[in-house]
């Protein structure tokens, strides 16, 4: 009998790297962060006895802010805390679609597409929702990692963000090395889970890349329940009361099953109420085809859409079309697409769209 060829869902890069790792263990709440104290116009956080690392609020680099204690910075860090690996995820997706350039020329709002945000943006509306995107972004662009390599602090911005010009960009830690396969694929159905789901889907893939190895020779990966449950911001992880076993268990099965839903776990044993039992986990058939080389998965790229008025039109004539045809591809009038043919940047929906029409030719 024939294996039937498993399901192959659009994807996007993310890195492997220890930085990367940290950073996702910082915005899902998985790390132990030690309290933070005040230090002249900077708060800072430490993390893991293990590793020599910090996280600093810079608060002189929070335009438009007033921070004036600890009580405001905790405020101000809950913002990440629900939706920074949400913002994280969407600027690597669209950094993905371009390439990964040095700096993506974007708007809050292009952030909130095939998200969860997209649920909010039906209750409160997408102004509201691209104000608090821009608020994460401020909080991201505030925010420096440093860690101690070899004896030397190499600080990192978490996310750079340029409101003026409308620049953001990943320093180079957190962008995927594909030359050397240090990254793992996130499917973009990830993106619709709520935060502590999220957190542990991304935790899974991860760990799934640097079990690579292994896992030529086992389908599944071991892991400890109160591993889990920390990856699930289950608090508190290993040191979680016996007495909360039992839900903490019903809280992890109920997010595996969510991300069996969207493609990132194919299967998972019994699950045990006890901190020290170990949980074998599947990978999705998909993940372990694509890492063998015997599938190539989907992406969006944009790199080929025109960008600007000239390229629209170039695009279009290349293709043979008119601009009442390119205006039904986009979903606007033809005077609007006859004006866009002029202007020195195009709409990224509109690219989107063009994109779509591309490859179902």
């Amino acid at each position: 009998m024939t294996r039937a060829a498993p399901l192959l869902p659009v994807v996007f890069r993310i890195p492997v790297t220890r930085q990367a790792q940290d950073v996702v263990s910082v915005l899902a709440g998985t790390c132990s962060l030690e309290d933070p104290r005040e230090g002249g116009d900077q708060v800072v956080w430490r993390w893991s006895k293990k590793r020599t690392g910090q996280l600093i609020l810079n608060l002189t680099r929070v335009p438009g802010l007033s921070i004036s204690s600890l009580d405001d910075a905790n405020v101000f860090t809950q913002m990440l805390a629900r939706d920074g690996l949400l913002l994280l995820l969407s600027l690597h997706r669209l950094l993905h679609q371009e390439g990964y350039p040095d700096h993506l020329v974007a708007e809050p709002a292009h952030l909130v597409g095939s998200t969860r945000w997209m649920a909010a943006v039906r209750r409160q509306g997408r102004p509201a929702v691209c104000t608090h995107v821009q608020g994460c972004l401020r909080a991201a662009g505030a925010l420096t990692m440093t860690w101690d390599h070899n004896g030397c602090d190499d600080m990192r911005p978490l996310v750079g963000w340029d409101p003026a010009r409308g620049r953001m960009s990943l320093p180079e830690p957190l962008r995927p090395d594909g030359r050397r396969r240090r990254f793992t694929w996130v499917p973009e159905a990830l993106l619709e889970v709520p935060p502590r789901t999220l957190g542990l889907g991304v935790h899974l893939l991860l760990h799934y890349a640097n079990s690579h190895a292994r896992l030529r020779d086992h389908e599944s990966v071991r892991l400890k329940t109160s591993t889990l449950w920390n990856w699930a911001a289950i608090r508190q992880g290993r040191d979680t009361p016996r007495s909360r076993w039992a839900a903490a268990t019903d809280a992890l099965t109920s997010q595996l099953v969510a991300l069996h839903e969207v493609g990132i776990v194919k299967g998972w044993s019994s699950l045990k109420p006890t901190a020290g039992a170990v949980c074998e986990v599947s990978p999705p058939d998909w993940w372990m085809a694509a890492r063998a080389g015997s599938a190539t998965l989907p992406t969006v790229s944009l790199a080929g859409t025109p960008r600007d008025g000239p390229g629209l039109r170039n695009w279009r004539v290349s293709h043979g079309l008119k601009q009442r045809d390119v205006a039904n591809i986009v979903g606007v009038s033809q005077a609007s697409v006859s004006k866009a043919e002029h202007r020195d940047a195009l709409p990224r929906e509109w690219r989107c769209r063009l994109c779509d029409h591309s490859r179902s030719r």
